[in-house]
């Protein structure tokens, strides 16, 4: 027998946002409210980004939870990073990726990036994200390179899948995990997330 630890177990229970771990990025765009990471950024600047380094993508799991007091629209949406190679979410290298609430039909889709090319590999179940309904993601790799995901929305009581790619990612190397908000002036600090684990 032997045991296993997370890469990350982050809940914001501090009081500022690197209490726990070495976050990098625009760290001054975000605060600590309620023990939830709050989006907190300038109104002028459109999109912020977090990061840290990130050690292992196949054989692998993420967990989080988003909300959102305003509706999910392409300029109010957040990106998931379950790995980038550079921490830049304009040119990231090669990168997978969840966007959340983007697109017309407010998915889950799962996302592969090579600098600013981005193609769409899966998409999950419609209307997924709504306005102050909090959704638990759930991201699962496997030795393959299969990615699976799941999602828990409000009440639901355990997770429904929502896509799976098989053979779709096969880097294991170290980079980046990293969220990326894109906002609009008016909704600079509606965007939360919290309980991550990787």
């Amino acid at each position: 027998p032997f045991c296993l630890s997370g890469q990350l177990q982050e809940s914001f229970n501090g009081s500022v946002i690197n209490a726990t771990y070495p976050w990098s990025g625009d760290t001054q765009a975000f605060c600590i409210s309620n023990g939830e990471l709050q989006l907190d950024a300038p109104t002028d600047q459109k999109s912020v980004s977090l990061y840290l380094p990130s050690h292992r993508q196949v054989d692998n799991e993420w967990r989080c939870t988003l909300r959102s007091d305003y509706n999910w629209t392409t300029q109010n949406n957040v990106r998931i990073y379950l790995y980038a190679q550079t921490p830049d979410v304009s040119s990231p290298g090669s990168a997978l990726f969840l966007r959340c609430g983007s697109n017309q039909t407010k998915q889950l889709q799962l996302c592969e990036q090579t600098n600013s090319k981005v193609t769409v590999l899966g998409s999950g179940r419609e209307y997924l994200f709504e306005a102050g309904i909090p959704v638990q993601i759930r991201a699962v790799v496997d030795m393959d390179g299969t990615c699976t995901i799941y999602s828990k929305k409000g009440d639901e009581s355990s997770y429904q899948p929502e896509c799976t790619v098989t053979d779709c990612w096969k880097l294991n190397q170290a980079g980046y995990f990293m969220l990326a908000f894109t906002y609009s002036k008016n909704h600079a600090s509606d965007k939360y997330v919290d309980d991550i684990f990787i």
